[in-house]
């Protein structure tokens, strides 16, 4: 399983690379979903609840997904109907629409409302079914969304999508296998929604011909440190033990990172950067200017952008390798390797717009969005 060795030894520790983030409200996920008119709910959604036939039992992968995306659920919920409520109220940033109008906005952010709520009581609907003990009540969580601008909302909607079309890659061949057309049906309607996110913050609509899978372990790990305060312990779910996700900056070709870390390297000569992007084999550069402090690291490396075509959701990773020369390196080659992981992304902007570089804002320094978008 990619980087599951790796995810359950790295500890999740303090700040590293300290910089001035303001900080957000908590605010409570959404009240539980009830079915209410479920006829009603499922014309808003343009789809009907499945009911295709189901497996006898299902395996502990496919329950853990089911909870895992419980949770996902409530918390698009609240954010949307918080984005929604910005918009038909005229706030302070939720004012310009660009090209589309105030009435097209939010009948396409009520559909998509009313999938996610029709998503969220089929989860609820299987897990009831197999009378799983643990059903995930509402969370709290450090709100990703405060009112800030309508394009961050919707870089939030975006994220929130690509952490589960990108995991599910690797999740899906642990499923039941009768549950996993149906699970992976899921993941593809958030694809299409991702069209409509990009084309309004102006870049284009996908990302690349062939997506970047991602562990799945790590994509909930990045969504986990959203949360404040669940009526249940996360542990019981899934292990959250993850690489730490802090500062990393691209500029062009090159590529700066600072983390702290839980296993201090023994060599800073041995340190690589390792980047996998899309169904690419990794790319492995050395690390350059090295400063080690104790358990924090900085360095600077090459990031051959237009060599690898490395756009969209990228995963790196910084690696101790002795054997940095082999001539096969595989992700689990990576993983075994890895001392602290995370996403960067590229985004291609429409008509030729050259946005200037801005920092990942990293969720563990109080940051709005999981990750932060980079434009060339």
């Amino acid at each position: 399983m990619l980087f599951s060795k790796v995810l359950q030894t790295l500890a999740v520790t303090g700040l590293a690379c300290a910089r001035t983030v303001p900080s957000h409200k908590s605010t409570n996920l959404a009240t539980r979903q009830d079915a209410g008119d479920l006829d009603a709910l499922e014309h808003a959604a343009n789809s009907r609840l499945p009911d295709i036939s189901l497996p006898v039992t299902i395996n502990d992968a496919t329950t853990t997904l089911l909870q895992l995306m419980t949770i996902w659920f409530e918390s698009e919920i609240s954010a949307y109907h918080e984005t929604i409520a910005l918009i038909s109220n005229n706030s302070n940033g939720y004012t310009d629409l660009g090209r589309w109008n105030k009435s097209e906005v939010l009948d396409i952010l009520n559909t998509n409302l009313a999938e996610s709520s029709l998503q969220f009581n089929y989860t609820i609907s299987l897990l009831t079914h197999y009378s799983v003990p643990l059903i995930p009540g509402p969370c709290t969580y450090k709100a990703p969304l405060a009112g800030i601008a309508l394009s961050r909302d919707m870089l939030y909607f975006q994220e929130l999508n690509i952490l589960l079309i990108d995991s599910m890659q690797d999740y899906s061949n642990r499923l039941t296998p009768e549950l996993t057309p149906i699970l992976w049906s899921i993941a593809t309607s958030k694809a299409e929604q991702n069209g409509f996110y990009n084309i309004f913050d102006s870049y284009l609509p996908s990302e690349r011909a062939f997506m970047t899978s991602i562990p799945p372990e790590l994509a909930f790990s990045t969504f986990a440190q959203q949360l404040r305060k669940c009526p249940f312990e996360l542990e019981a779910i899934t292990p959250i033990s993850a690489p730490l996700f802090e500062d990393w900056i691209v500029y062009g070709e090159s590529f700066t990172y600072c983390a702290n870390l839980s296993r201090v390297p023994s060599d800073t000569s041995n340190l690589y950067l390792s980047i996998i992007a899309g169904a690419q084999m990794p790319i492995i550069v050395p690390a350059k200017n090295v400063t080690l402090n104790g358990t924090i690291v900085e360095f600077d490396s090459d990031y051959p952008r237009k060599q690898g075509i490395l756009e969209g959701l990228v995963m790196v990773a910084l690696i101790e390798a002795t054997d940095a020369k082999a001539e096969e390196k595989t992700a689990d080659w990576v993983g075994d390797r890895t001392l602290a992981s995370s996403f960067i992304q590229i985004q291609q902007p429409l008509d030729g717009d050259q946005a200037a570089p801005v920092d990942i804002v990293c969720p563990r320094l109080g940051g709005t969005l999981f990750w932060d978008f980079i434009s060339p």
